[in-house]
C-alpha cells in the first residue's frame, strides 16, 4: 500500500529582508536564504540598493507583508514605504521573538539595530535643515 507523501507542516526558516533603492526611494520585501548574497546580486545592475534589515522568518511573513502594505506596492516587491511602514514591519518581527526582560539589554539592542540608526540620521538631517 502507498501513502501520498506527507507535506512538512513545519514552515521553512528563511530570512525576510528590507532593502533600499537610493536612486528610486523605493523598499523592497524580499525573502531569500542569504540576504547578503541578494543585496550583491542586485547591487550588479543598481549599485544604489542596499540591505537596510533582515529577520529571521518564514516566507508566510513576506506574504503578510506583501498584503499589509498592498496599497504601496510600485510593482513586484518593490514598495513606496514611509519611515512609519519601517517601523511597523520591525515591530512586526519584534513582537514575534522573545525579548529581554532586562532594560539595559533592551537598550542596547535598540541602539544596535538599524532602526535606532536611521532615527539618529533622521534627527541629524532634520537638525541640519532646519538650522542652516
Amino acid at each position: 500500500m502507498h501513502s501520498a507523501p506527507i507535506k512538512n507542516i513545519m514552515a521553512k526558516q528563511t530570512w525576510v529582508y528590507l532593502m533600499h533603492d537610493k536612486r528610486s526611494g523605493f523598499h523592497k520585501i524580499g525573502e531569500s536564504k542569504t540576504p547578503v548574497y541578494r543585496e550583491r546580486t542586485l547591487q550588479a545592475e543598481q549599485p544604489l540598493i542596499e540591505l537596510v534589515e533582515a529577520w529571521s522568518a518564514t516566507a508566510a511573513d513576506e506574504r503578510h507583508l506583501h498584503k499589509l502594505f498592498a496599497h504601496k506596492r510600485v510593482r513586484g516587491e518593490w514598495f513606496n514605504l514611509e519611515f512609519t511602514d519601517y517601523y511597523e514591519i520591525h515591530l512586526y518581527f519584534e513582537s514575534n521573538r522573545k525579548l529581554s526582560t532586562n532594560t539595559t539589554d533592551i537598550e542596547d539592542e535598540l541602539k544596535e539595530s538599524e532602526l535606532y540608526r536611521l532615527q539618529q540620521k533622521r534627527e541629524y538631517l532634520t537638525r541640519r535643515y532646519i538650522y542652516v
